[in-house]
């Protein structure tokens, strides 16, 4: 097992399930208890804990090689501000500049990228870009977007005769 610390990297730990099956039964029950359950059928799952942190599931062999796994992602209760972002070197200050005039000036901004690239950490920075009174919708497969605006419409997508959509 290993701990991924923002500061630190990939750390490993000393705590391990023993073997694959062993895994796979805590996997299983994991995803039992969050209400999306992982099955030969429905071998990857992304959910979300109680306390708001995105857990993924990989489930059955048959897509992975080396057997079964899971993610948690605990996310900060304060996101990571745009001046953050310009000292991490995510964004130059010229684009966060861009940025902050578009959506000041009520533009559409689409932030799109792989899996863990950033793209919450983005739109939770450029958020307070946009008018307090401006109306905001996001749709997420799990909620981690933090819109502080009082009109803003928070969709979750979910399975709805094997295709994803809003609801």
């Amino acid at each position: 097992m290993f701990i991924v610390h923002k500061i630190f990297g990939s750390m490993r730990t000393t705590i391990s399930f023993g073997d694959n099956d062993r895994l796979s039964m805590y996997s299983k029950r994991l995803s039992e208890r969050v209400g999306r359950p992982v099955s030969d059928k429905t071998p990857i799952v992304d959910a979300t804990l109680p306390d708001g942190s995105r857990l993924s599931i990989v489930y059955s062999t048959d897509i992975s090689a080396k057997g079964p796994s899971f993610t948690i992602r605990k996310f900060a209760d304060i996101p990571i501000s745009i001046v953050q972002l310009v000292k991490f070197n995510t964004l130059s200050a010229e684009e966060a500049a861009y940025l902050w005039l578009a959506l000041e000036y009520g533009q559409s901004v689409f932030v799109c990228g792989e899996t863990a690239s950033g793209k919450t950490t983005v739109v939770n920075a450029i958020i307070p870009f946009i008018r307090p009174e401006a109306k905001i919708f996001s749709a997420e497969d799990t909620p981690e977007i933090r819109a502080p605006h009082p009109a803003w419409q928070q969709l979750v997508t979910r399975e709805r005769g094997g295709r994803r959509r809003a609801g």
